[in-house]
């Protein structure tokens, strides 16, 4: 069972050179801190730093994000973690 547990993690390490701030950005907003300062904040990087973290895990699609319709400014935008349950 430890195995399955610890897989995250080891997929992580093998796409990332960093995958300690990896995982505490993905921590963070599954455990609700959706908008890029809560996140920065929980992870105790500034937003710049976070943000590329952030483009990178957009890009392994992980996590996504979402701007409300109409909006361009992405101090409105949230990020969650990606569900594609298509391959359920």
């Amino acid at each position: 069972m430890s195995l399955l547990y610890e897989e995250p993690l080891n997929l992580l390490k093998q796409e990332v050179h960093e995958p300690a701030i990896y995982n505490a950005i993905i921590t963070a907003i599954a455990t609700g801190h959706s908008h890029m300062s809560e996140i920065s904040s929980k992870v105790g990087e500034d937003t710049n730093v976070c943000s590329n973290y952030i483009k990178n895990l957009i890009n392994l699609d992980i996590i996504q994000k979402k701007t409300p319709y109409g909006e361009k400014a992405s101090k409105k935008s949230i990020y969650s973690i990606e569900d594609d349950c298509s391959v359920c």
